[in-house]
């Protein structure tokens, strides 16, 4: 398999891993991260396969999209559970099982990518599958972050309010 197919296969797995999360998910966080996930990991297939479409189109590898992922969508999903944590989000031990699988998939998503980068000859594939192992490595910390806020949420809320959810 090329990388192409290879990107494409992880990218279908991965959103068939965050359905059936989203579908089990407890608590409202979980449900929106795996929700949020299964939308960029959509949005990545219909990217790759642009890309390997323009591939064989043009016969050489074309330039590397500037962006693949919706950010804003993210703020949004921990604005609000930044809200719930009063609340008390409800650890859920299958929920957090799921989001460390997730963080598994995801690390090695970034290690596939990494990989097809640095194998690549033509500088514009180096660059798309930098571009794919930056978006999954930001995937990763997004479950880290859920993870996280699922464990300990008051911790989770002094931390993020400290810093701020956009890292500034």
């Amino acid at each position: 398999m090329t990388p192409l197919e290879i990107a494409l296969n992880t990218e279908q797995e991965g959103k068939e891993l965050y359905t059936r999360a989203h579908a089990n998910a407890g608590n409202s966080l979980a449900r929106e991260i795996f929700a949020f996930l299964i939308r960029e990991e959509s949005r990545h297939y219909e990217i790759i396969l642009e890309y390997a479409d323009k591939l064989k189109v043009e016969g050489r590898m074309p330039e590397a999209p500037l962006a693949f992922g919706d950010i804003q969508g993210l703020k949004t999903i921990f604005s609000d559970a930044l809200a719930e944590v009063g609340q008390a989000l409800p650890e859920d031990s299958d929920d957090m099982a799921a989001i460390e699988r997730a963080m598994e998939f995801e690390k090695n998503g970034v290690q596939y990518y990494e990989k097809f980068s640095a194998d690549a000859q033509d500088e514009n594939e180096k660059a798309f599958f930098s571009r794919l192992a930056n978006e999954e490595q930001g995937h990763y910390m997004v479950l880290l972050d859920a993870f996280e806020a699922l464990k300990d949420p008051k911790a989770w809320q002094e931390k993020a309010s400290k810093i701020g959810l956009d890292g500034a």
